[in-house]
């Protein structure tokens, strides 16, 4: 396992949070959120990540409602 990811087990323990509440991949799938709504490349992030395979990292960052809606709501407005 990574450093992050031993990282994120210490805290989760120390935080008091229940095991069955303790997901590395919900943080992996926010950060990869955060990324694509900053406009980082789906490219950087696949590395950022470390996913061999640009499919893989697609499937994390995958936008989020509210963003889906202000892109819809930005593009209507100037259309």
């Amino acid at each position: 396992r990574s450093q992050v990811h031993r990282m994120f087990s210490d805290l989760a323990e120390q935080s008091g949070l229940p095991v069955n509440r303790r997901h590395f991949h919900q943080l992996k799938h926010s950060l990869a959120v955060a990324l694509v709504e900053a406009n980082v490349n789906l490219a950087n992030i696949r590395v950022a990540l470390g996913h061999k395979s640009i499919a893989s990292t697609a499937v994390y960052a995958m936008p989020s409602d509210q963003s889906t809606g202000k892109a819809v709501v930005s593009a209507l407005a100037s259309w």
